[in-house]
Order: structure tokens, then sequence, then C-alpha cells
């Protein structure tokens, strides 16, 4: 998915909408409720994500697991993990398709005195 192709033009300034709170909005101008578990389940239908019927059952999970709006990578591959949904390299595509999505933001932090860095994520606060 292209970060162009999520792109709206308002009074001649750019503004991104990540493709899932797009599903959420059109689903809520529908039914007049917002419904993330729908939004978060049409977008991975419409990417043809074949573990698509679970991804809103992950990403509540991840949800339940993060601290203040934050989870680590680490924290998201051991969901993923603990769901059986694939291997590492499968689990780093489902990660790579929630950012891609909007449910999840990279934050690094570099804790001093340590080589490794930790990535962080910060969740989309309306979901």
């Amino acid at each position: 998915m292209s970060w162009k192709s999520s792109e709206y033009l308002f009074r001649d300034e750019k503004y991104y909408i990540p493709w899932v709170v797009r599903e959420a909005a059109k689903r809520g101008c529908e039914t007049g409720s917002w419904e993330p578990e729908y939004a978060i389940h049409a977008y991975f239908k419409r990417i043809k994500e074949p573990l698509g019927e679970i991804m809103p059952e992950y990403f509540n999970e991840i949800k339940r697991n993060a601290r203040y709006g934050k989870i680590s990578g680490k924290e998201i591959k051991g969901i993923a993990s603990r769901l059986k949904m694939g291997t590492e390299d499968k689990i780093g595509v489902l990660i790579a398709e929630c950012k891609a999505a909007g449910l999840i933001n990279p934050h690094f932090s570099f804790v001093l005195g340590l080589k490794e860095k930790d990535v962080t994520y910060e969740l989309h606060p309306c979901f």
C-alpha cells in the first residue's frame, strides 16, 4: 500500500487518513456507530490477508497488553506466536501490515548503555 494512496487534499492541504480509519469512518456513516473490529477485518480482507479473520482478535490482544498506548515489538511478536499466526517472517509481515493500516506507529528509543535499539509501537488512539 502506498502512503500516497491514503492522502486527501482539502483546501490545498494534504492530510493522511490511515486506511483502517477510513474503513471505520465509512462504516460509521453507514451505521451511525464506531466499529473498530469491523474496520480492522474489512481492511485486512481488502488486502487479501489470509489471517484477516483473526486480525481484530490479534489487535485486541495487542491493546490488552499495551501500557499507556505503547507496546514493544517483542511483545507484539509474542502475541502472534501465542495465537499461532505463523513463522517469524510471517509475523514481521503482519506487523508491517498493521503499520500500513494505521493501527500502529513505530517509535524508536535508545536506552543508554545498550547496544540494541528497543522498537516500541504506539497504538492508534481510536482503535
